[in-house]
């Protein structure tokens, strides 16, 4: 059994801006790199960690902001990109 199930454009972005507020306030942003992750790349575009705005999940696993909030709202997955854990 199959169902054909279509959306508006309208609620299309309202789904996307709720999972994006979500996404928003269970990650932290990181201004400067620490100790701990310099030397790190982020997992999408694989450039240096450096000191870029940065967000961190749940997992530990961090990321560009720019990159992972480009991914998010492509992917539309609540689960980090890297290990797959639900942020």
């Amino acid at each position: 059994m199959s169902y054909n199930i279509s959306f508006s454009n309208r609620e299309i972005n309202i789904v996307k801006n709720v999972f994006f507020d979500y996404y928003k306030h269970s990650s932290n942003i990181k201004y400067l790199c620490n100790k701990k992750i310099s030397g790190s790349v982020c997992c999408i575009c694989l450039e240096k960690l450096d000191f870029n705005e940065k967000r961190t999940f749940k997992c530990g696993h961090y990321f560009h902001k720019n990159c992972i909030d480009k991914w998010f709202l492509n992917s539309m997955s609540l689960k980090c990109p890297y290990c797959k854990q639900v942020i």
